[in-house]
């Protein structure tokens, strides 16, 4: 404040942008405040800042707005040379590795989350299920299905970073087309889906018609080995009766071919 360092005074406006405010083209970042109240002396203040797109941060001190080098001020200087600062930041990110890859059903695959930027706090993943570990950095993942999964990751400051991995599966026989199954919430087989090889490209049509015909599930464009694509045995809503239903699909294969399966599926409580 240019008054030989002896005291701070009460109220100085402490103002961060994204780029230095005497250049224009800036916004004002959160978190901008005022000293709360006069110091001998030197002191510190902190304050946590989303990370700009910029990714400068420019601090400007008893600052009300205008042009640098003679700006708006709330208090009188005699130099505003030493008014601004700024700062590159390194942003806090986590990175998933492998970020898409293809196992065959009931294998295994190693994650790894690597953070940078800051220090990490916890970390956690999503779903959790079918990992080795829920609160480290490298779990082995073994899902009988195509999944994908987020990891989640906190620093010191509370702010919290994401970053997405498929796991795509694939079975032994081209394509594989199971008879019943048991939608009870058990997270063993609640969902009527196609399975396959890698030779399926894509699941055109799929559904599901109840015995009077009545088409009680429907997908196009699906991918195979996915549950998120099947039938949970709700019909409008509902659990849908113990019964036998008649299902059909249409299956585009990566050589161009394209077949159509028919049979029926029994629903099990």
């Amino acid at each position: 404040m240019n008054n030989a360092y002896d005291h701070i005074y009460k109220g100085i406006p402490v103002t961060f942008f994204d780029g230095n405010p005497g250049n224009g083209n800036v916004s004002v970042l959160d978190n901008s405040f005022k000293t709360p109240g006069s110091t001998k002396g030197c002191d510190t203040f902190s304050a946590v800042i989303n990370t700009p797109s910029t990714g400068t941060i420019t601090a400007a001190v008893n600052y009300l707005g205008g042009n640098a080098p003679a700006p708006g001020i709330a208090f009188n200087e005699t130099d505003f040379t030493n008014n601004l600062a700024d700062t590159i930041v390194v942003p806090f990110v986590v990175q998933l590795v492998p970020s898409d890859t293809t196992i065959q059903r009931n294998g295994s695959v190693p994650f790894k989350a690597t953070v940078s930027g800051g220090q990490q706090g916890s970390i956690t993943w999503s779903p959790s299920t079918y990992l080795s570990c829920i609160n480290c950095n490298d779990p082995i993942a073994n899902p009988p299905f195509s999944q994908q999964y987020i990891v989640s990751a906190r620093n010191d400051h509370a702010c919290i970073v994401s970053d997405t991995a498929m796991i795509r599966t694939y079975t032994d026989g081209r394509v594989n087309i199971p008879n019943a199954f048991t939608p009870n919430g058990d997270g063993k087989n609640d969902v009527f889906y196609i399975l396959g090889s890698q030779d399926i490209l894509l699941v055109s049509e799929f559904a599901v018609y109840n015995r009077y015909g009545e088409k009680v599930f429907g997908v196009t464009g699906a991918p195979a080995n996915n549950p998120v694509y099947g039938w949970d045995g709700k019909v409008h809503g509902k659990t849908g009766a113990s019964d036998t239903y008649v299902y059909s699909a249409t299956i585009l294969f990566r050589d161009g071919s394209k077949q159509q399966f028919k049979g029926t599926i029994t629903l099990i409580h």
